[in-house]
């Protein structure tokens, strides 16, 4: 009886644009610490080789690239199975070929026993520097880890976040997702679970970002390209061009 309930009132919630969150449950580090399950992030081809903390602070004007490369050369690459339809990449993280849409990048195909190689500007661009945010963020912290990915897509910087921190700097974490195309939540939850994490454990909100509450313009489709955004369709002209072709459409469909 209750199920049915539930499932009515998820349904009229949705209905009025609205989305039920799970409260997560933290375990406390000791429960985590116990816990004898697989750690994510760890596994026998995978070395990370820190010794002493590395601190942080290291300048990071001109000697950026210098000090990223010196600690990511600390890493020895993931080797290991992949399966068929997966890429992984030198941290072992298996991603579904479906969310890669230009089916192209740094990533290895799976389908048998894959051998990575660690990162590069040339090889991982921009996400280069994300690796390196990663890194320092999981050596910096203490205690309790919480990641936040505004626009998350499919949710890889949170589980990159979270694989480097359990295999860096073991620690309670919580993952935020924050994403407006149902598909990418969607995919979320999958990639998480792909790679050892309950989703039910952390929070994936589907939600469009502005710099108010107020309701906004979004286009929901093309999962996994990025192109997605309320920052220009909302404009003014945005929602008066979108207004005239619904007017056209509707006075098409009146004459057929």
């Amino acid at each position: 009886m209750l199920m049915p309930l539930k499932r009515a009132v998820h349904r009229a919630l949705r209905a009025m644009g609205y989305t039920l969150v799970r409260n997560p449950v933290l375990h406390s580090l000791k429960e985590r610490v116990t816990n004898d399950g697989p750690r994510v992030g760890l596994s026998q081809t995978t070395v990370f080789d820190f010794g002493d903390k590395i601190r942080s602070e290291q300048p990071m004007a001109d000697g950026c690239f210098v000090a990223i490369d010196a600690m990511l050369s600390r890493v020895t690459p993931w080797s290991g199975y992949v399966p068929d339809g997966y890429t992984t990449d030198f941290l072992g993280i298996l991603r579904d070929e479906n969310f890669l849409w230009t089916k192209s990048g740094p990533f290895t195909p799976g389908g048998g026993h894959v051998t990575t190689e660690l990162p590069t500007l040339a090889s991982f661009g921009e996400t280069y520097f994300e690796i390196a945010d990663w890194f320092y963020s999981a050596i910096d912290a203490s205690d309790r880890y919480v990641a936040v990915s505004l626009g998350a897509a499919y949710g890889s910087q949170l589980v990159g976040a979270w694989k480097t921190l359990q295999a860096v700097n073991s620690m309670p974490a919580h993952l935020v997702a924050v994403e407006p195309v149902p598909v990418n939540c969607e995919w979320t939850r999958k990639h998480m679970l792909d790679n050892g994490i309950d989703p039910d454990e952390h929070s994936i909100i589907q939600a469009a970002l502005g710099a108010d509450n107020e309701p906004v313009l979004f286009p929901v489709g093309a999962p996994g390209t990025g192109v997605t955004s309320a920052i220009g369709v909302n404009s003014a002209s945005s929602r008066h061009l979108c207004r005239s072709i619904s007017t056209v459409r509707s006075k098409r469909t009146n004459l057929a």
